[in-house]
């Protein structure tokens, strides 16, 4: 269920809109499903509006063309009837977007969007119940935090099913994420029921025109907007779900609990976890100092590229955009999720693994978390050194001191400066770094 909680229509005085509205309920509706019908009209005050857009934050979300007769508003604004049409009607999926989002109405005129409405919105949960049998473990993360390690370790405990890490990285959890995003669309389903151009993926939202048509029978309505999502989303999660049961069958596990996989910060996580009660997540960082001196040794071993530039100097910039990413994703679901730090993984493994293990709700002693150590440490060691460029944990951590000039401290600093606040306590940060390395760490650790 969708309630509306406010609709605004700033004025248009001055601006490139002689005038438009939306027919969008006004605030205090509630309505069907996972998703919002806008339709409206647009008048340019000089020229042709070129289409209208619906935007969240600074993102579109959907663009739709004026392509519906609007006669009542050529007679309101004194208009032949013969000028082209005006009015529009789309739908917006919300299912991507936060439970309380709010979406902006605007139209292109002369290549600048120009807003006349605001809807803030808010939306029930899609939840499975019962879920799937195997939940998703959301490692969210980025490049260079130890992510496969952290695959490849918590998958030796006999609840976790990670599939070939150091081989490959399975994105079968995003995969079925997005087929779920497309399918479930409205844009797309309605596109059945009148599709003008079948060539192609006509039947993808996505590439559609933006248009969808009036659908009159509330029943019909209903379905395409409430049971399709939750259909769509139970296929979806058990076949990812599925795919894991067979790698836990391969693996001799009995009762497995969780599927671990890698996720970047994107709509992707948060949709598991709103879809499934039982998944969790784990919120995997890195001194982003490190991690840029760690991408500069990838990159220039040929190992692939990673950002704008192969130098240090060169990604700085684009780095912190990455950061600053997972820092706003961490921020917004601290509350529920479990912050693990690559250092204290390789340099404290057993006691992090106990509180991994405690969080998600696993067998967690101190023997099991031994024996998942053991049997990660000692299998496929060679396809483990491949992925690394330090020669041991211990070199791994404050490798920046030593493996970036010291002209780019300053400006990395300041640059990670919310991460390394948020996430280590600054100077905290240090001196623990420093106790755990010891006398015999790396100089400089």
């Amino acid at each position: 269920m969708i309630e509306v909680l406010s609709v605004k229509r700033p004025a248009l005085e001055g601006s490139a809109l002689r005038a438009a509205s939306i027919d969008t309920e006004a605030g205090g509706a509630a309505l069907p499903g996972y998703s919002i019908g806008i339709a409206g009209w647009a008048v340019a005050s000089a020229g042709a509006v070129e289409h209208i857009e619906i935007l969240h934050g600074g993102t579109v979300v959907r663009t739709a063309p004026l392509s519906e007769p609007r006669p009542d508003v050529l007679t309101t604004l004194g208009l032949p009837e013969q000028d082209p049409a005006v009015g529009f009607r789309t739908r917006v999926s919300l299912l991507d977007l936060p439970l309380e989002p709010t979406l902006r109405v605007a139209a292109k005129v002369g290549g600048e969007p120009v807003e006349f409405a605001e809807l803030v919105i808010r939306r029930e949960p899609l939840r499975l119940t019962p879920p799937p049998p195997l939940h998703p473990l959301v490692l969210t993360t980025l490049g260079r935090t130890g992510s496969v390690w952290f695959s490849r370790l918590v998958g030796e405990h006999p609840a976790i099913v990670s599939h070939r890490p150091f081989e490959a990285e399975p994105r079968m959890g995003s995969y079925w994420a997005h087929v779920f995003k497309a399918l479930a669309d409205p844009a797309g389903v309605m596109e059945a029921l009148a599709p003008l151009d079948m060539r192609g993926n006509w039947w993808l939202g996505s590439e559609g025109k933006g248009t969808v048509p009036a659908v009159r029978d509330p029943e019909i309505l209903e379905w395409m907007v409430e049971s399709h999502p939750e259909r769509t989303a139970r296929f979806c999660l058990e076949s990812a779900s599925d795919f894991y049961a067979r790698v836990a069958g391969l693996q001799q596990k009995a009762d497995p609990v969780y599927y671990v996989e890698k996720y970047i910060p994107s709509f992707v996580p948060s949709l598991l976890l709103e879809l499934d009660p039982g998944a969790k997540e784990v919120f995997l960082v890195r001194d982003p100092r490190d991690m840029l001196a760690s991408i500069v040794s990838w990159v220039a071993a040929g190992r692939g590229g990673f950002s704008e530039g192969a130098e240090a100097e060169q990604s700085v910039d684009w780095l912190a955009r990455q950061t600053k990413l997972l820092l706003r994703h961490w921020q917004r679901r601290s509350a529920r999720s479990l912050l693990v730090r690559y250092e204290d993984l390789v340099l404290e493994p057993l006691p992090t693994l106990t509180g991994l293990f405690d969080y998600l709700g696993v067998d967690s002693t101190a023997e099991t978390a031994t024996t998942v150590l053991e049997r990660a440490q000692g299998t496929k060691s060679d396809q483990q050194r491949n992925h690394q460029t330090s020669s041991s944990p211990e070199r791994s951590v404050g490798r920046w001191k030593r493996d970036i000039s010291p002209d780019l401290w300053d400006r990395m600093n300041e640059a990670f400066a919310p991460e390394l606040e948020s996430w280590y306590g600054d100077s905290r940060f240090e001196e623990t770094t420093a106790a755990l390395l010891g006398a015999g760490g790396p100089s400089g650790g």
